[in-house]
């Protein structure tokens, strides 16, 4: 039986660092791009900056918890996330479901 959560993991603090850098560089420049149309759009100029750090954030929560999860888990159910993602992919392409943009 594998175990889900793998209990003795330990961070490698120098690749966080360079992710959580790599991630607010993102969200800086996205802040930086969009300013004057953030202000004229919806009078925030923040806007953008708040929506994209909302998600930066939940990003960076999920990949802190998937550090927990035993790879040897994710290998074991590998076929079953390629075949619900390639459905998935499917599925758009029927009218109705997809809006496009």
């Amino acid at each position: 039986m594998i175990k889900l959560i793998n209990q003795k993991r330990s961070l490698d603090k120098k690749l966080l660092a360079v992710v959580i850098g790599l991630t607010l560089f993102g969200v800086l420049m996205v802040y930086n791009a969009s300013v004057a149309e953030a202000a004229r759009d919806f009078q925030d100029k923040f806007y953008y900056l708040k929506y994209q750090a909302l998600w930066a954030l939940i990003g960076l929560s999920l990949m802190l918890i998937a550090t927990f999860i035993n790879y040897k888990f994710l290998e074991k159910i590998s076929f079953l996330i390629f075949f619900v993602n390639l459905l998935l992919l499917i599925i758009v392409l029927f009218p109705g479901i997809a809006t496009e943009i």
